[in-house]
């Protein structure tokens, strides 16, 4: 029996079944690190927001938070995983052969 390619859609990684975490990942890609603020500005999103899914997002190890203090001001760096680098590879790499599958 064949198997059809939209089936794989159905086993995505649930920790990226929000369009603001796929974001966040797609952003992280091309960069070495991002700030909280500059994710938030870039995703248009709020602070709370973010912070629910980069809590998802690093439960689930697909990113690297690093708190530290810059002029005694909390900052938040935020890198991709590797982990996080290749879920969002087989997300986008899933839904392009459902695609072209059903084309």
């Amino acid at each position: 029996m064949t198997e059809h390619p939209w089936k794989h859609a159905m086993n995505l990684d649930p920790a990226l079944s929000t369009p603001a975490r796929i974001a966040i990942l797609l952003f992280l890609m091309p960069r070495t690190q991002a700030t909280f603020p500059t994710i938030q500005k870039a995703l248009g999103v709020t602070s709370g927001n973010l912070s629910s899914h980069l809590k998802k997002l690093d439960e689930s190890e697909f990113i690297i938070q690093e708190k530290k203090f810059v002029d005694n001001k909390p900052m938040t760096v935020v890198t991709i995983s590797s982990k996080g680098h290749q879920a969002i590879v087989k997300y986008v790499t899933a839904l392009n052969s459902a695609i072209e599958g059903s084309i």
